[in-house]
């Protein structure tokens, strides 16, 4: 079982500058329709609970670019947490 929810920028700062989707799949995209500038620090926050049956497993989030051939990069002091009951 897998349900996350993703918040990303989709504009220029301020109201209506955030785009927030949701998955219950595991290859549920959640793809904003851009953002302002180009080569600029954007941040996401992804939320979500993942389950699952008795073989342990590997966690592996997935992203891109919404244009092919564009980088995307995790930056230098990112975190995360994992939460295991």
């Amino acid at each position: 079982m897998i349900s996350y929810t993703v918040d990303i920028p989709t504009g220029n700062d301020g109201t209506g500058a955030l785009y927030s989707g949701w998955g219950t799949g595991w290859d549920d995209a959640v793809l904003a329709t851009g953002v302002s500038v180009a080569n600029t620090t954007y941040t996401a926050h992804i939320f979500g609970v993942v389950k699952t049956a008795g073989t342990a497993g590997n966690l592996t989030p997935r992203f891109r670019s919404e244009l092919a051939g564009t980088t995307v990069t995790i930056k230098d002091a990112s975190s995360g947490e994992l939460f295991t009951p």
